[in-house]
């Protein structure tokens, strides 16, 4: 998947993160929580589709959109209104947020892309919570949740971390 397509908006929502993935650039740096400019994004979404009839919009982040879910609804509800209502909407997440925002994501959200690592074990041992627990379990839960919502496509993205032994 290209998170910069140019066919999309992609709007970096947030550098919060509930998770600390052992890979993750954003693991080594000091955490900074940031959160995207609304109007910043309002500008740019009028410029954008007056000179399109593309009205597609991508939800990525250095951390995890989801933990900006309040400027997601946000964006969704100008690009909507700037769009006449027929803008299409994808997330790419870690699938580990609560029921009432798969609730929202499953009615607004078009595609979610939801990042996995490997078999449970594996990705327990690189996905983990800031209490150090794994993350799988509920990753799969969020995915059989929204996939049980008809208007929601699931793809996945599929990571490979190299363990070299002597």
């Amino acid at each position: 998947m290209a998170h910069y397509n140019k066919q999309f908006i992609t709007c970096l929502m947030t550098t919060t993160c509930n998770l600390r993935c052992k890979y993750c650039i954003t693991s080594s740096m000091e955490r900074k929580d940031i959160n995207i400019d609304i109007e910043f994004v309002r500008v740019a979404m009028e410029e954008y589709f007056n000179r399109t009839r593309n009205y597609k919009v991508r939800f990525y982040s250095v951390g995890e959109p989801t933990q900006n879910i309040q400027g997601i609804k946000k964006i969704h509800e100008i690009a909507q209104e700037l769009s006449g209502g027929s803008a299409y909407f994808e997330l790419l997440t870690n699938g580990v947020f609560d029921d009432q925002t798969a609730d929202w994501i499953g009615k607004h959200i078009h595609r979610v892309w939801v990042s996995y690592d490997g078999p449970r074990d594996v990705c327990d041992q690189i996905r983990i919570t800031p209490e150090g627990n794994g993350s799988s379990e509920k990753i799969i839960l969020t995915i059989n949740k929204l996939k049980e919502m008809t208007s929601v496509g699931i793809g996945l993205t599929v990571g490979l971390v190299q363990s070299v032994q002597a």
